[in-house]
């Protein structure tokens, strides 16, 4: 949930129309579903509810469709800076 939450604060807390490259962003493109997503898997592990489990893999997979379009955006909107931020950071987290 820290995950998530710092992600919108570093979001809230920019400048209008910036590109958002600073705080948990400079680990993830995504941080807020990616942030979900776990609060959502931990949810389940916890509750020992194989059904949540289902769905947040649903739902980590949705949004992988999701954060697509949005990189589509950001590449149109930052044509000059979003390739290479692109290129540096995980979608996710890490590696993936």
């Amino acid at each position: 949930q820290v995950f998530r939450l710092k992600s919108i604060w570093d979001y809230t807390a920019s400048p209008p129309g910036e590109l958002i490259t600073h705080g948990v962003y400079q680990i993830s493109r995504n941080p807020g579903y990616f942030g979900a997503t776990l609060v959502y898997l931990g949810m389940g592990i916890a509750g020992g509810s194989w059904l949540i489990v289902a769905v947040s893999i649903c739902w980590f997979l949705g949004y992988q469709w999701v954060a697509t379009v949005e990189d589509r955006f950001c590449m149109e909107h930052w044509p000059d800076t979003f390739p290479e931020y692109k290129r540096a950071v995980a979608k996710n987290l890490l590696f993936f």
